[in-house]
Protein backbone atom coordinates (compact mmCIF):
# COMPACT_ATOMS: atom_id res chain seq x y z
CA UNK A 1 0.00 0.00 0.00
CA UNK A 2 3.17 2.38 0.35
CA UNK A 3 2.69 2.88 -3.72
CA UNK A 4 -0.96 4.21 -3.51
CA UNK A 5 0.09 6.65 -0.38
CA UNK A 6 3.17 8.07 -1.75
CA UNK A 7 2.82 9.23 -4.96
CA UNK A 8 5.98 11.44 -5.09
CA UNK A 9 7.23 9.56 -8.25
CA UNK A 10 4.25 10.11 -10.41
CA UNK A 11 4.66 12.08 -13.47
CA UNK A 12 7.86 13.73 -14.92
CA UNK A 13 8.53 17.48 -12.98
CA UNK A 14 6.69 20.45 -15.14
CA UNK A 15 7.36 23.43 -12.56
CA UNK A 16 8.38 23.13 -8.84
CA UNK A 17 8.15 26.96 -8.69
CA UNK A 18 4.46 27.84 -9.61
CA UNK A 19 5.45 30.54 -12.22
CA UNK A 20 8.30 28.26 -14.28
CA UNK A 21 5.92 26.49 -16.53
CA UNK A 22 6.69 26.91 -20.09
CA UNK A 23 3.93 24.45 -21.45
CA UNK A 24 1.13 25.09 -23.83
CA UNK A 25 -1.25 26.66 -21.02
CA UNK A 26 0.61 30.25 -21.35
CA UNK A 27 -0.41 29.89 -25.21
CA UNK A 28 -4.13 29.67 -24.36
CA UNK A 29 -6.07 33.37 -25.19
CA UNK A 30 -9.53 34.32 -24.38
CA UNK A 31 -11.48 35.86 -21.49
CA UNK A 32 -10.56 33.95 -18.47
CA UNK A 33 -13.30 32.98 -16.09
CA UNK A 34 -12.75 32.43 -12.20
CA UNK A 35 -10.92 29.17 -12.38
CA UNK A 36 -8.91 30.15 -14.69
CA UNK A 37 -10.27 28.47 -17.86
CA UNK A 38 -11.02 30.52 -21.00
CA UNK A 39 -14.28 30.86 -21.38
CA UNK A 40 -13.95 29.82 -25.19
CA UNK A 41 -11.88 26.80 -23.80
CA UNK A 42 -12.87 22.93 -24.94
CA UNK A 43 -11.85 20.88 -21.97
CA UNK A 44 -11.19 17.16 -22.66
CA UNK A 45 -12.13 14.73 -19.85
CA UNK A 46 -10.75 11.56 -19.71
CA UNK A 47 -14.14 9.38 -18.02
CA UNK A 48 -13.31 5.69 -16.64
CA UNK A 49 -16.42 3.92 -16.22
CA UNK A 50 -18.64 5.35 -18.41
CA UNK A 51 -21.04 2.90 -19.76
CA UNK A 52 -23.29 3.42 -16.36
CA UNK A 53 -23.60 5.14 -12.97
CA UNK A 54 -21.82 8.57 -12.55
CA UNK A 55 -19.75 7.91 -14.94
CA UNK A 56 -22.17 8.00 -17.95
CA UNK A 57 -24.17 10.43 -16.34
CA UNK A 58 -20.95 12.77 -16.62
CA UNK A 59 -20.38 11.96 -20.12
CA UNK A 60 -23.34 12.49 -21.50
CA UNK A 61 -23.36 15.98 -19.81
CA UNK A 62 -19.98 17.24 -20.72
CA UNK A 63 -20.92 15.73 -24.37
CA UNK A 64 -24.47 18.03 -24.19
CA UNK A 65 -22.26 21.07 -22.92
CA UNK A 66 -19.81 20.96 -25.81
CA UNK A 67 -16.98 19.70 -24.48
CA UNK A 68 -14.69 16.26 -25.46
CA UNK A 69 -14.33 13.39 -23.26
CA UNK A 70 -12.31 9.72 -23.62
CA UNK A 71 -14.88 7.07 -22.98
CA UNK A 72 -13.90 4.47 -21.44
CA UNK A 73 -15.26 1.51 -20.67
CA UNK A 74 -14.61 -2.43 -20.03
CA UNK A 75 -17.35 -3.18 -22.47
CA UNK A 76 -17.36 -0.22 -25.23
CA UNK A 77 -20.11 -1.50 -27.04
CA UNK A 78 -22.32 -0.32 -24.28
CA UNK A 79 -21.20 3.35 -25.26
CA UNK A 80 -20.44 3.47 -28.94
CA UNK A 81 -24.29 5.18 -29.64
CA UNK A 82 -22.13 8.24 -28.53
CA UNK A 83 -19.72 8.56 -31.82
CA UNK A 84 -22.65 8.65 -33.43
CA UNK A 85 -24.42 11.68 -31.50
CA UNK A 86 -21.13 13.16 -30.61
CA UNK A 87 -18.96 12.08 -33.47
CA UNK A 88 -16.32 15.32 -33.33
CA UNK A 89 -16.50 15.03 -29.43
CA UNK A 90 -16.51 11.68 -28.29
CA UNK A 91 -13.62 9.10 -28.32
CA UNK A 92 -14.30 5.73 -26.85
CA UNK A 93 -11.77 3.50 -26.20
CA UNK A 94 -11.88 -0.02 -24.24
CA UNK A 95 -10.26 -0.12 -20.50
CA UNK A 96 -9.83 -2.35 -17.79
CA UNK A 97 -8.36 -0.09 -15.67
CA UNK A 98 -6.30 -3.46 -13.69
CA UNK A 99 -4.67 -4.31 -16.77
CA UNK A 100 -1.97 -1.91 -17.26
CA UNK A 101 -1.17 -2.05 -21.35
CA UNK A 102 -4.64 -0.76 -21.75
CA UNK A 103 -4.38 1.92 -19.30
CA UNK A 104 -1.39 3.24 -21.62
CA UNK A 105 -3.28 2.36 -24.94
CA UNK A 106 -6.46 4.27 -24.23
CA UNK A 107 -4.14 7.37 -22.66
CA UNK A 108 -2.07 7.04 -25.92
CA UNK A 109 -5.35 7.30 -27.98
CA UNK A 110 -6.75 10.15 -26.12
CA UNK A 111 -3.42 12.05 -26.80
CA UNK A 112 -3.71 11.06 -30.46
CA UNK A 113 -7.16 12.06 -30.73
CA UNK A 114 -7.22 15.68 -28.86
CA UNK A 115 -4.06 16.07 -27.67
CA UNK A 116 -4.18 16.74 -24.26
CA UNK A 117 -6.43 15.60 -21.01
CA UNK A 118 -7.58 18.20 -19.00
CA UNK A 119 -9.95 16.61 -16.70
CA UNK A 120 -9.35 12.94 -14.91
CA UNK A 121 -12.77 10.90 -13.19
CA UNK A 122 -12.04 7.60 -12.06
CA UNK A 123 -15.49 6.03 -11.10
CA UNK A 124 -14.95 3.53 -8.50
CA UNK A 125 -15.86 -0.24 -9.27
CA UNK A 126 -16.64 -3.17 -7.13
CA UNK A 127 -12.66 -4.61 -6.82
CA UNK A 128 -9.99 -3.62 -4.37
CA UNK A 129 -7.41 -3.69 -7.50
CA UNK A 130 -9.49 -1.42 -9.80
CA UNK A 131 -10.61 0.90 -6.75
CA UNK A 132 -6.75 1.08 -5.91
CA UNK A 133 -4.32 -0.19 -7.96
CA UNK A 134 -6.08 0.57 -11.44
CA UNK A 135 -7.00 4.27 -10.11
CA UNK A 136 -3.54 4.74 -9.16
CA UNK A 137 -2.36 3.61 -12.63
CA UNK A 138 -4.30 5.85 -14.58
CA UNK A 139 -3.51 8.68 -12.79
CA UNK A 140 -0.20 7.86 -13.17
CA UNK A 141 -0.75 7.51 -16.93
CA UNK A 142 -2.78 11.25 -17.28
CA UNK A 143 -0.74 13.21 -15.01
CA UNK A 144 2.32 13.97 -17.82
CA UNK A 145 -0.21 15.59 -19.95
CA UNK A 146 -1.54 17.96 -16.81
CA UNK A 147 2.01 18.28 -14.89
CA UNK A 148 3.52 19.81 -18.76
CA UNK A 149 0.40 22.89 -18.81
CA UNK A 150 0.33 23.11 -15.14
CA UNK A 151 -3.39 23.21 -14.98
CA UNK A 152 -5.92 20.50 -14.37
CA UNK A 153 -8.42 18.27 -12.29
CA UNK A 154 -7.82 15.07 -10.85
CA UNK A 155 -11.20 13.69 -9.57
CA UNK A 156 -12.04 10.47 -7.60
CA UNK A 157 -15.30 8.93 -7.16
CA UNK A 158 -15.65 7.27 -4.08
CA UNK A 159 -18.06 4.64 -3.11
CA UNK A 160 -18.43 2.32 -0.07
CA UNK A 161 -16.57 -0.58 -2.10
CA UNK A 162 -13.31 -2.40 -0.85
CA UNK A 163 -10.06 0.24 -1.03
CA UNK A 164 -12.22 3.66 0.03
CA UNK A 165 -9.70 4.74 2.79
CA UNK A 166 -6.47 3.83 0.60
CA UNK A 167 -8.08 5.97 -2.33
CA UNK A 168 -8.81 8.42 0.19
CA UNK A 169 -5.27 8.22 1.66
CA UNK A 170 -3.62 8.57 -2.12
CA UNK A 171 -5.83 11.75 -3.35
CA UNK A 172 -4.89 14.03 -0.47
CA UNK A 173 -1.37 13.36 -0.79
CA UNK A 174 -1.67 14.17 -4.91
CA UNK A 175 -3.58 17.10 -3.92
CA UNK A 176 -0.67 18.68 -1.62
CA UNK A 177 2.13 17.54 -4.17
CA UNK A 178 -0.03 19.30 -6.96
CA UNK A 179 -1.00 21.58 -5.68
CA UNK A 180 2.21 24.18 -6.75
CA UNK A 181 1.70 23.00 -10.11
CA UNK A 182 -1.83 24.21 -10.34
CA UNK A 183 -3.42 21.30 -10.68
CA UNK A 184 -6.36 20.27 -8.41
CA UNK A 185 -7.40 16.92 -6.67
CA UNK A 186 -11.02 16.51 -5.68
CA UNK A 187 -12.93 13.51 -4.07
CA UNK A 188 -16.59 12.81 -4.29
CA UNK A 189 -18.45 10.67 -2.12
CA UNK A 190 -21.65 8.74 -3.13
CA UNK A 191 -23.20 5.78 -1.04
CA UNK A 192 -23.71 3.34 -4.30
CA UNK A 193 -21.56 5.17 -7.17
CA UNK A 194 -24.29 6.63 -8.39
CA UNK A 195 -26.15 3.59 -9.40
CA UNK A 196 -29.60 5.55 -9.09
CA UNK A 197 -30.26 7.88 -11.46
CA UNK A 198 -30.83 10.90 -9.48
CA UNK A 199 -27.85 10.24 -7.65
CA UNK A 200 -25.86 9.84 -10.94
CA UNK A 201 -27.36 13.05 -12.47
CA UNK A 202 -26.72 14.84 -9.16
CA UNK A 203 -23.24 13.85 -8.57
CA UNK A 204 -22.61 14.12 -12.58
CA UNK A 205 -23.64 17.84 -11.58
CA UNK A 206 -21.43 18.67 -9.08
CA UNK A 207 -18.51 17.62 -10.28
CA UNK A 208 -18.64 19.66 -13.64
CA UNK A 209 -19.42 22.39 -11.10
CA UNK A 210 -16.59 22.27 -9.25
CA UNK A 211 -14.12 21.83 -12.05
CA UNK A 212 -15.88 25.03 -13.47
CA UNK A 213 -15.13 26.96 -9.96
CA UNK A 214 -12.04 24.75 -9.43
CA UNK A 215 -13.10 24.01 -6.27
CA UNK A 216 -12.02 21.25 -3.56
CA UNK A 217 -15.92 19.79 -2.64
CA UNK A 218 -16.41 16.41 -0.77
CA UNK A 219 -19.96 15.80 -1.81
CA UNK A 220 -21.57 13.13 0.17
CA UNK A 221 -24.17 11.34 -1.35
Amino acid sequence: MGDVRSPTDIGPPCCRGAALCPGPAAKISGEMTESGWPSSYKRVWFITGASDGIGRALTEAVLARGERAVVTARRPERVRELIERYPAQALVVELDVTRREQVQRSVSEASDRFGRIDVLVNTTGQLFDANVFGLVDVTRAVLPFMERVCRGHVINVLSIAPGRLAVEGFSAALAKQMAPLGIKVSTFESSANGHHPEESASVAEAIMAAVDDNEEPDIRG
